[in-house]
């Protein structure tokens, strides 16, 4: 009887470790689908301010078409802008399909081993990482860039009026 007691003592206490692993990893990946849904907003406050720099870009390249420019630093930096708009454009698309993914996971998480599981939420953590990161670096781009549009409006618009 005595062992018998043992026995089922061990595989409650087993039971109860898995069971309470489950959970955490539940309650990981649960964290993790609430933070990817707030990667995701931002990711679409990213996408429309990059309209709005391509936007102010096309209208800059326009007035640049239009005019005899002396100057060719301006060329240069609007060269430069369009490269960044590019790179830029190739990370949210990089970003949207990790989110996409990441929303895919959610629905097949159940059917995965716990070993899957831990994987799939280690590589969703670097991948949430890595967005974040590069989430701030475009932010700062956009702020300078922003800056240097300004700064090449106002420029574009001094020649224009001296040439009145």
């Amino acid at each position: 009887m005595k062992k018998y007691l043992i026995i089922f003592s061990v595989a409650f206490l087993a039971l109860t470790a898995c069971e309470d692993q489950n959970n955490k990893v539940q309650e990981d990946m649960d964290k993790l689908m609430t933070q990817n849904d707030s990667i995701e907003k931002v990711h679409s406050t990213f996408e429309r301010k990059h309209q709005e720099m391509t936007g102010e870009y096309e209208d800059l390249s326009q007035k640049l078409q239009n005019m005899e420019v002396k100057d060719s630093t301006v060329l240069e930096n609007l060269a430069s802008k369009e490269v960044m708009l590019k790179k830029h454009e190739a990370l949210m698309s990089s970003h949207k399909e990790m989110i996409s993914a990441h929303k895919d996971l959610k629905s097949d998480f159940e059917g995965m081993s716990d070993a899957e599981k831990q994987a799939q939420i280690s590589e969703m953590k670097k991948q949430h990482q890595t967005i974040m990161s590069e989430h701030e670096k475009m932010r700062s781009e956009h702020e300078q860039m922003m800056k240097d549009f300004e700064e090449m409006s106002k420029t574009l618009s001094d020649t224009t009026q001296k040439k009145s």
